[in-house]
């Protein structure tokens, strides 16, 4: 379990493996082929909601704890951090705004997520201040911002006997959304995104007691609901898969060539036939009604999947995807940068440049996790450079001295 002030690695492991995902996600921008190993964001699930989540569980385990010394201290601390996002977020913004004036300047492709207004003007700033208005790659940020300006409210109710309020609230919000004849907006986004963040809050006030009563269980008991978790989430991965991609040409030259059985191809397209009823529960634009629940059940099989394999990953992996995890919001902040910048190069779109343009993005975003030591060394440089110069320095007046 947690001690004071310890990191929780499986939650690093997690948002690691998810940050890099998104950092594929957005580099379809200029690298199909490799996009879609990030589920191109048309799955039942995708890494943004699991990252909502495991926010949610981590200001649990960073913050409730806070509320014992009352709600006004641990509200302000996470409104000090509010704010800091916040700044961040609006950095970023700016930063997309000046891109895009470049880029449309020079007639260059357009690498920035959205698009100007017409007028920049003092009502354009109003509501860009006021996060009616966004831009660029890091925009999820925003979400993020409000999510924390109200959660010490959940994280207060969360705390109380009448917990169910923070959960039933953010279930009840989302599925009032969750609708097809709804156009999309940055009002309705909110009020959909919602409910992972507040889902992995409520998740965090019973991660301790669930993982001890279920280590309290027998071990046949225990390989049997893993067991159980873990193949129903591959299962529905595969399911997503196999309906969101459309493989049934695929499918049906194989059974044509004789490499599968014809009744496989015929049972595939019988299972599209039914693919606009399940788009509506589990798709629909991420509006699906059942979306969140399937989001809880693929991180419950990837857990189980994790402490099964713990060892192997951690060895191997570990190091890599645990300090991407730890450095994910400076990650997504940096690759709003470098995503337009790397769409900027000349190099014409084929497998193997979309592959040296990926490598480029993932290499610089662990670039962004060395940061700290790479300052360090630039101190140490430029000590030594001033050490060198006083020596010098002194050595020339001794000189001078000795010469007079």
């Amino acid at each position: 379990m947690k001690q004071p002030k310890e990191r929780v690695i499986a939650i690093d492991y997690f948002r690691g493996i998810c940050i890099l995902m998104v950092l594929l996600d957005h580099s379809a921008l200029f690298s199909w082929p490799y996009y879609y190993l990030a589920g191109g964001g048309v799955l039942w699930t995708t890494a943004a909601e699991i990252f909502l989540l495991l926010s949610g569980l981590t200001l649990w385990i960073v913050r409730s704890d806070n509320m014992s010394a009352g709600f006004l201290p641990a509200a302000t601390k996470i409104w000090r951090r509010t704010a800091i996002t916040y700044a961040i977020y609006m950095t970023t913004v700016f930063i997309s705004i000046g891109l895009l004036l470049v880029i449309n300047a020079h007639g260059w492709t357009n690498g920035v997520l959205g698009v100007l207004p017409g007028k920049l003007d003092f009502s354009f700033l109003f509501r860009l201040l006021t996060l009616q208005y966004s831009v660029g790659w890091a925009n999820f940020l925003l979400y993020y911002c409000v999510f924390l300006l109200i959660s010490p409210f959940a994280l207060y109710t969360l705390k109380t006997r009448y917990w169910l309020v923070t959960p039933i609230t953010s279930i009840l919000i989302f599925l009032s959304h969750a609708s097809p004849e709804v156009a999309p907006s940055l009002y309705g986004s909110l009020m959909i995104w919602q409910v992972y963040f507040f889902i992995g809050l409520t998740l965090g006030k019973f991660r301790v007691t669930t993982l001890k009563k279920f280590f309290h269980l027998s071990s046949g008991s225990r390989r049997v609901i893993a067991t159980t978790i873990a193949s129903v989430s591959i299962s529905l991965l595969c399911l997503s898969i196999l309906y969101e991609f459309n493989l049934w040409p695929t499918f049906n030259s194989l059974a044509i060539s004789g490499w599968i059985p014809l009744k496989i191809s015929s049972a595939y397209s019988l299972l599209m036939a039914h693919k606009a009823s399940v788009d509506f529960w589990l798709l629909n634009g991420r509006y699906g009604a059942l979306r969140p629940a399937s989001t809880l059940l693929l991180l419950g099989g990837g857990y189980v999947l994790y402490q099964r394999y713990k060892t192997f990953l951690l060895a191997r992996t570990g190091h890599f995807i645990n300090t991407m995890g730890k450095d994910s919001l400076w990650i997504f902040v940096a690759q709003s940068v470098a995503i337009p910048l790397l769409a900027l190069l000349p190099l014409s779109r084929n497998y193997v440049n979309n592959l040296l343009l990926t490598s480029c993005l993932i290499i610089s975003m662990w670039a962004v996790t060395r940061r700290k030591q790479y300052m360090n060394k630039l101190k140490l440089y430029a000590l030594e450079l001033k050490t060198s110069y006083s020596e010098a320095k002194y050595a020339y007046l001794r000189q001078y001295e000795d010469s007079n």
